[in-house]
């Protein structure tokens, strides 16, 4: 592939768009973009359920980049966990 041959290493996939659904785009868009490619992804999201569904499609093991206040943080740990993926999190003040 052009990306890996150009030293691309992680594709970041960040979808959060106001007004678009990015529970039903999110796992959408990992899809369509890993049918494409062979290079692991970062999913950048501060939605849980969005987070879960792209977990649940993507092929691999991600790292989650995610962005929420300390109690959401917890949550999306459980969810990264649950199906192995690597997280980094991002704990906004409210």
């Amino acid at each position: 592939l052009k990306e890996r041959k150009d030293g691309v290493d992680l594709i970041n996939i960040d979808f959060a768009i106001d007004g678009v659904d990015e529970e039903k785009v999110l796992p959408q868009i990992i899809l369509m973009i890993q049918g494409g490619v062979n290079i692991p992804f970062i999913i950048t999201t501060g939605n849980l359920k969005a987070l879960g569904k792209a977990l649940r499609v993507y092929n691999g093991r991600p790292l989650v980049n995610f962005i929420g206040d300390k109690d959401k943080a917890i949550e999306a740990t459980e969810i990264a966990n649950h199906y192995g993926a690597e997280i980094k999190k991002k704990i906004l003040s409210k």
